[in-house]
């Protein structure tokens, strides 16, 4: 029923039911087993974790026994459908590679046209040059490359942070609301019977400037000793309360969540803001499809950042996405281009931390190479054709990104003193105000007592 490489023997032997499917497949001459390349290598303790590339789990005296992440694990299954044995490869190079001015390739594209390997299990961008030079197996995965920039290593001090939680709307709606429940509140007073029959009156300044604090202490959280049996005077306090509760619950939610969610300002968003800002310097591999994408790309933005930022430079550019990541590090006002959450894989080889820019990002699709006219490519992609359809593919992909989602654990980080600098300020800043007046009145109360005597 099926076309398949034994394990036993080198002979590929082909069902009388498949011949006139895979009747190109009768030129296969499997006489040494089919070579896999893969591309990135990690430590056993981290690669059940990666996705979308393949990654050494198991080796013996530096030769690779198996392979695991999410293109890893597409591989066996294809093995388990055609059943084929694999015999491993490292790289040299470490690099996909990229087309040369003679027209040859480097990195694992070299190793393939050459015909040193059969296939490279790892996730190859599709791109014209590649497709003229190698077959694909077909789509397996769509991802980002996205830009990384340094991640600030302290907070801007900001001195009215505890201001931006409200828009001046808000603060404006505020204020209006406390001056009319004052005014209401002396209006009140001086509207109160008892106070017209025994006459007393204040002056305006100071009725208004008691309602005043009278309106606030709720929102200091404070009780009020006045009890009023009027109904309008309970309605306006009552008011009061409702007011503050709100107000006080909406402040407090969003101050923590500025607090504990906080995220640092980036330099720029887009690749269009990239070459607005102009004064940062784009690094990407230069043996990868990454640099290949840019340079063939006829989008006007991505073909502008490679005119401006990576033509000019391109014998200086990092010769791996690692060492671009660590110039990063190193260099004021850099930027690398990776693939997105890639940031895992490289674990502690990153000298310095990194953070995305997740709106600077191109997508695109991966897939598996083959040598081209390879007299296995029709029952590759025939395969790889039949786990689209059945869900497998989809059920990979989904299984890899969850296992990287279940390794991320919940990451509980102090705060900032930056963060709580401008309301500790404000704290002492009424602080000293209050003694400061208590002293003025006081040194006053003192004058007005000798002048009286």
């Amino acid at each position: 029923m099926k076309l398949f490489f034994s394990r036993d023997t080198t002979l590929a032997t082909l069902s009388s039911h498949d011949i006139s499917v895979y009747a190109d497949t009768l030129r296969c001459k499997a006489s040494i087993p089919l070579h896999i390349f893969p591309h990135d290598e990690y430590s056993a303790r981290r690669i059940l974790y990666q996705h979308l590339s393949s990654v050494i789990i198991k080796e013996k005296n530096n030769k690779p026994l198996e392979v695991g992440g999410q293109y890893g694990d597409i591989w066996r299954v294809l093995e388990q459908q055609i059943d084929f044995r694999t015999d491993y490869y490292k790289s040299r190079d470490d690099n996909f590679g990229v087309k040369l001015g003679n027209g040859s390739w480097t990195g694992m594209m070299g190793l393939v046209v050459r015909g040193e390997v059969h296939v490279s299990s790892s996730a190859f961008m599709y791109n014209a040059p590649r497709m003229e030079a190698v077959d694909y197996l077909g789509p397996m995965s769509t991802d980002r490359m996205v830009v990384y920039v340094r991640k600030p290593g302290s907070t801007v001090l900001v001195w009215n942070s505890f201001l931006l939680h409200f828009s001046p709307g808000v603060w404006m709606s505020l204020t209006v609301c406390l001056l009319l429940l004052s005014a209401a509140s002396m209006l009140l007073d001086r509207t109160r019977i008892h106070n017209r029959k025994q006459g007393t009156r204040e002056g305006l300044l100071l009725e208004f400037s008691r309602s005043l604090f009278s309106a606030i202490t709720p929102f200091c959280l404070q009780g009020s000793n006045l009890a009023r049996a009027e109904v309008s005077w309970r309605i306006t306090h009552l008011t009061m309360y409702l007011a503050a509760i709100i107000m006080l619950a909406s402040y407090s939610a969003s101050l923590v969540s500025h607090i504990m969610t906080r995220t640092d300002k980036l330099p720029f968003n887009t690749f269009e803001e990239f070459l607005e800002v102009g004064t940062y310097t784009l690094g990407v591999g230069r043996h990868s499809g990454h640099y290949t994408h840019f340079e063939i790309s006829h989008d006007p933005v991505l073909r502008a950042v490679y005119d401006k930022h990576m033509a000019p430079y391109k014998s200086a550019l990092p010769s791996t996405g690692l060492e671009a990541l660590n110039l990063v590090c190193v260099r004021p006002n850099y930027a690398a281009i990776e693939l997105k959450d890639a940031l895992p894989y490289y674990s502690n080889k990153v000298v310095c931390n990194l953070q995305e820019v997740p709106n600077a990002c191109v997508e695109f699709k991966g897939s598996m190479i083959i040598q081209k006219k390879s007299p296995y490519l029709g029952i590759f992609r025939r395969t790889v054709h039949d786990m689209h359809r059945s869900g497998i593919l989809n059920i990979i992909n989904k299984r890899n990104v969850r296992k990287m989602m279940e390794e991320k654990q919940v990451v509980f980080r102090s705060v900032s003193p930056t963060l709580v600098t401008p309301i500790f300020a404000l704290l002492a800043t009424g602080t000293l105000t209050a003694i400061l007046l208590l002293k003025v009145e006081l040194i006053v109360y003192r004058k007005t007592l000798r002048a009286n005597k």
